[in-house]
């Protein structure tokens, strides 16, 4: 009788599926064929009844799960019942002799034989015996289109005090730096914005990591301290992928807002060049964006009778890359609810950003030393060269010298003498 459910239970039975196969084999292989399907039907079932007296060994399941996926990979449930059996009759102690080939009949499940959900399954169960394993499930889910599930199980890597930022450092089993597991979730969630914003909160943790102002949840402010000095060197990647997240979401003023902010707030050369020129790809992806709807607002207008285009306000994509619902005026003067309007008005920033390219290093080079007195000059200069209504003249270049005059230190001061920065601003309030 025991043999009889094993059969039952493994599907090896010579049921209506099998004869439905021996119809297509030929009459002078049939013979043959049905011998080898006996022998097979002979040898589970002496493994299943070997197994009502011998349930505790561990030798008997792997043997046993090893010959059906084998003999019988078609028979994809049935082997995953023996897995799973093997795992509730053993003591939890032999597990680890039993998932190393449970794991890697379901990677094969997964990928040759198109059963994903299977492997993530067995993946998930896994994890609750070996946390560690958390990483190559997330690369599967990945790779499976699961995007939301990956992120989430990277995150909760990097938020795992045992793994993630205890005292004894981040130790991945698959040799994956700390860095390494941030960057694959930095491309996740820019890469899919909509899928991962339901189950990490994406821009609140790169905040926490490169210190962008924002508090953890539990406002630990030793915490984001020790985060930004873990990821201080790559603060211009985190800031670029958390500007990606938000214009792949469509949400280009916040995209914006995120831009200005890693300006301000860049300590090197190198994060400011980073975020730079992603700020003025972006800027340069919506004048191009813009002037192609124009263009096909102006070939719908050779097919109207009164002539009159689209406004902007009633084309909401072009609204949302201009970051308002009906901007006033842009710089050329034209009406930004016009298609001209609108380019022009993106042309505007577009080329005020570029302006604006000499100062914003200088700050990063004075956040990096603020006794640099050369430096200080330069930056009057600057000013000086701008036009009054955009804060520089001399008025421009009187503020930025008394702002240097506070904060050089005499005893630290480098490229000049402090004394030139006096000398300089009596001269623009003497002209």
């Amino acid at each position: 009788d025991d043999g009889d459910d094993a059969e039952g239970a493994d599907g090896t039975d010579g049921g209506g599926e099998d004869g439905d196969a021996l119809a297509s084999v030929p009459p002078y292989r049939l013979r043959s064929v049905r011998r080898e399907r006996r022998r097979l039907r002979a040898l589970m079932s002496a493994y299943a009844r070997s197994l009502v007296r011998m349930n505790k060994y561990p030798r008997i399941w792997i043997s046993y799960a090893r010959a059906h996926a084998a003999l019988l990979p078609e028979r994809i449930s049935a082997s995953r019942r023996i897995y799973d059996g093997a795992l509730a009759a053993l003591p939890a102690t032999q597990h680890h002799l039993v998932w190393p080939d449970y794991l890697a009949w379901a990677e094969r499940v997964g990928t040759a034989a198109g059963c994903p959900e299977t492997a993530l399954r067995v993946g998930r169960r896994y994890c609750t015996f070996d946390p560690g394993h958390r990483e190559a499930l997330a690369n599967f889910c990945a790779g499976a289109g699961r995007y939301a599930e990956a992120a989430e199980l990277l995150a909760k890597i990097l938020d795992d005090d045992l793994t993630g930022g205890g005292e004894g450092g981040f130790v991945s089993p698959l040799g994956s730096t700390r860095h390494q597991v941030w960057e694959r979730l930095c491309d996740l969630a820019a890469g899919h914005p909509s899928e991962c914003r339901r189950v990490v909160p994406f821009e609140a943790m790169v905040r926490a990591a490169i210190g962008g102002g924002a508090t953890d949840a539990d406002g630990k402010s030793e915490g984001k301290k020790k985060e930004k000095a873990k990821f201080g060197e790559v603060a211009g990647t985190l800031w670029c992928k958390l500007a990606a997240f938000h214009v792949r979401a469509g949400e280009f003023e916040a995209a914006r807002s995120v831009y200005e902010e890693a300006l301000e707030g860049a300590d090197t050369v190198r994060d400011f060049s980073l975020v730079y020129d992603g700020y003025t790809k972006f800027e340069e992806g919506v004048v191009a964006s813009l002037v192609e709807n124009m263009g096909d607002n102006y070939d719908d207008e050779d097919t109207e009778d009164d002539g009159a285009g689209p406004a902007v306000s009633a084309r909401p994509d072009v609204a949302e890359l201009l970051g308002t619902e009906a901007a006033p005026s842009s710089a050329g003067g034209g009406d930004a609810a016009t298609p001209r309007g609108a380019v022009e008005l993106a042309m505007a920033r577009a080329e005020y950003l570029l302006a604006r390219r000499p100062l914003l290093l200088s700050s990063v080079l004075l956040r990096q030393n603020p006794h640099d007195v050369g430096e200080w000059l330069r930056r009057a200069d600057l000013f000086g060269k701008m036009e009054e209504s955009e804060g520089g003249g001399p008025a421009g270049s009187a503020k930025a010298l008394a702002e240097a005059t506070r904060a050089v230190d005499a005893r630290q001061a480098v490229h000049g003498r402090p004394s030139s920065l006096w000398a300089r601003l009596a001269g623009i309030y003497e002209e």
